[in-house]
């Protein structure tokens, strides 16, 4: 009953979305803390990371927003507002609140890696390169940040600097097929045909229907014999 659903809360203690878990009975328990203690940041967040989990964004942005209410400085309250309000599509104000995230928490390197997403949605490519950089330095074991600042490398014209990121993303996940593919594009970009054609091989025997990496594949092939 309600005193599991303390015991729960007090196990699970303060959450940012990426650590939450989903068990069984989290929104019902939640739920009962809230109808006892409705001035619980934590509990508003945690029910808000379960919301989110199931899909259900909208209520889970609601809670969000009582826990800051509540306590403005609650634990991951920040990130976890703007994280959502970014998968919502509502960019400007999930810069802000990730900023005011990185205030509290400067070594948050998610904080800077979704701030960086979002700037990259507002076509801010320079800003998010600087916080895809940030997070790479407090997580140089970042595959998604390597891979995303490589694609903002190779839009602005850096293909050095993305084939640096792309190898780097393809030394972490060396079973990932798109990231077999990623290099492969890179070195397309760069001019360097011949280091592609391994890449899209490696991409197509880890995924043989891997979109894209087929006719890309054959074509590079269709050159080399010219």
């Amino acid at each position: 009953g309600y005193g599991l659903c303390i015991l729960l809360l007090a196990t699970l203690a303060s959450l940012s979305f990426a650590q939450s878990r989903n068990y069984r009975d989290n929104e019902t328990c939640f739920r009962a803390v809230l109808a006892r203690n409705p001035q619980s940041a934590t509990a508003h967040n945690n029910l808000a990371n379960t919301l989110r989990k199931k899909g259900a964004l909208d209520e889970a942005i609601v809670h969000y927003r009582r826990a800051l209410v509540v306590d403005p400085d609650y634990e991951f309250g920040r990130f976890n507002l703007g994280s959502a309000l970014a998968e919502r599509g509502e960019i400007p104000e999930a810069i802000g609140w990730l900023k005011a995230a990185l205030t509290t928490d400067p070594n948050n390197a998610n904080a800077y890696y979704t701030l960086a997403n979002a700037l990259a949605r507002q076509n801010n490519r320079s800003d998010a390169i600087a916080y895809y950089g940030r997070a790479l330095r407090l997580a140089p074991d970042f595959p998604d940040a390597h891979t995303n600042l490589a694609n903002l490398l190779l839009e602005t014209g850096n293909s050095a600097g993305a084939l640096e990121h792309y190898r780097e993303a393809l030394r972490l996940e060396p079973n990932n097929p798109q990231a077999h593919y990623n290099l492969a594009v890179g070195f397309v970009r760069a001019g360097q045909n011949d280091a592609a054609i391994p890449e899209l091989r490696a991409a197509l025997q880890l995924d043989p229907k891997y979109p894209d990496a087929e006719p890309l594949l054959n074509d590079l092939l269709s050159r080399s014999r010219r």
